[in-house]
């Protein structure tokens, strides 16, 4: 999510903007990863990775990818407590920014200085019940008055008549229930006459024909589009590719770093198979997480380089990346004292920072870049990982079960307790919840 001080635009980085969009919304409480264990230590957890994901094992962090993206051979977050500001305000581009105290830890506030436009509502003169038959006359009528200059206004008129045929109509059934509407009653064929807008066949055939064509070139319009769209999309992918498969290579031996050392002393000597035989426990740990945390680094990167269209919504891995990255902005904006000034600019979340942005304001502030985000995933995949064997080794210890010469502890009375995966996306303080960009700057 790279900082942008030049561009006062939400659309260089899609993430930022659909926070801007979203910031109204209750926010949720960010996870470890949108995945649920099962009670059973051999069952994989519920991972919005595809089956065939270069993370899919523990093995693949050792391979490099190639250029087409695919592997070569072989916090809960906090609430922020709104200070009281001064009202001095500057306004720019519809929004009211409302200058806080000279600390950076006081979030500012930028609010609408537009008020909402009103929305006008044509009232319709009438609300017809049309037969299937005037609904198609008028329809044919709307496209001509629309896009034929000779028939302008023809809409209005036929539903004029409709009106008055529905009058002329029940006035007749009320004077006379059994009167017949024929070629015989004379007092309705005189109104049809008189009311009826002029229309030859020759002319209805004529609209048909330009109503079939408009809608042969809308089609075709729409067509185009998509076609445009999809190569644009291709040729950025090739343009980008390239870049977007380096950061994920790196990232990729980076996580390999946070596994275990024992066993990955036993992967880079023996292989997978001896490792996974020495150290279940580790190896199922380390190879759920990273490969989550690899598809959220992953997808981070496509985002921003435009690869994927951003969908916090239908997609619930950009939901994750979305919550993870404001949690940690929230934390960091609490926590990180004389940090969060760099460069003579304040640091903001991302949603704040999104808000800077339509305000006009961002050269004031910066907030997390990739490269941030994806630091703060890998110390993330290290507790993860600790979290998950010391969860596990706790639940089998308690069930009375000890490893190969280890002396068995007294049986425990009471049943095991359910398997929970650990949910904490920061490590604790005495005050509460660490941030992890700290943790990340050496603090």
């Amino acid at each position: 999510m790279a900082e942008n001080t030049e561009t006062e635009t939400t659309s260089t980085n899609p993430l930022i903007a659909a926070l801007y969009d979203t910031v109204e919304e209750p926010t949720v409480e960010p996870t470890a990863e949108p995945a649920v264990e099962s009670e059973q230590p051999e069952s994989r957890t519920h991972d919005p990775r595809p089956e065939n994901r270069s993370g899919s094992s523990l093995s693949d962090f050792t391979t490099d990818l190639g250029e087409d993206g695919l592997p070569k051979e072989g916090g809960a977050m906090p609430e922020v407590e709104q200070e009281e500001v001064v009202e001095e305000t500057e306004v720019k581009k519809g929004l009211t920014y409302k200058k806080d105290s000279e600390d950076p830890g006081v979030l500012p506030t930028f609010e609408s200085s537009t008020p909402e436009p009103e929305v006008k509502v044509e009232k319709e003169e009438s609300e017809l019940e049309l037969l299937p038959e005037e609904a198609e006359q008028l329809e044919l009528a709307k496209f001509a008055s629309s896009n034929m200059s000779e028939f302008k206004g023809l809409d209005k008129k036929f539903e004029q008549f409709f009106q008055r045929h529905r009058d002329f109509v029940d006035k007749q059934l009320t004077e006379d229930p059994d009167v017949q509407f024929d070629s015989n009653n004379e007092e309705y064929q005189r109104f049809l006459e008189i009311n009826r807008p002029g229309l030859t066949s020759a002319q209805v055939r004529k609209i048909d024909r330009e109503m079939v064509k408009s809608e042969l070139r809308e089609e075709q319009q729409k067509a185009h589009s998509i076609r445009e769209e999809e190569l644009e999309t291709k040729l950025r992918t090739l343009e980008t590719q390239p870049q977007v498969t380096e950061e994920l290579n790196k990232f990729q031996g980076d996580l390999y770093k946070t596994v275990p050392a024992d066993l990955k002393k036993v992967m880079d000597e023996q292989g997978e198979v001896e490792a996974r035989k020495q150290f279940p426990l580790e190896f199922e740990a380390s190879d759920q997480v990273l490969g989550n945390t690899f598809v959220f680094g992953e997808e981070l990167l496509k985002i921003n380089n435009k690869l994927v269209k951003y969908d916090p919504r239908g997609n619930e891995v950009h939901r994750y990346l979305r919550d993870f990255i404001e949690g940690q902005g929230q934390t960091f904006h609490q926590q990180g004292g004389n940090l969060r000034v760099r460069d003579g600019k304040q640091f903001l979340p991302a949603s704040s920072y999104a808000q800077a942005i339509q305000a006009g304001q961002s050269q004031n502030y910066w907030t997390f870049k990739d490269t941030d985000i994806l630091d703060m995933m890998k110390l993330e995949a290290t507790r993860q990982i600790s979290q998950r064997i010391k969860a596990e080794k706790d639940r089998i210890v308690a069930a009375g079960y000890v490893r190969p010469g280890s002396s068995k502890p007294p049986a425990s009375t009471s049943a095991p307790a359910p398997r929970s995966a650990p949910r904490s996306t920061t490590s604790q303080t005495e005050g509460g919840q660490k941030s992890s960009f700290l943790d990340v700057l050496g603090y």
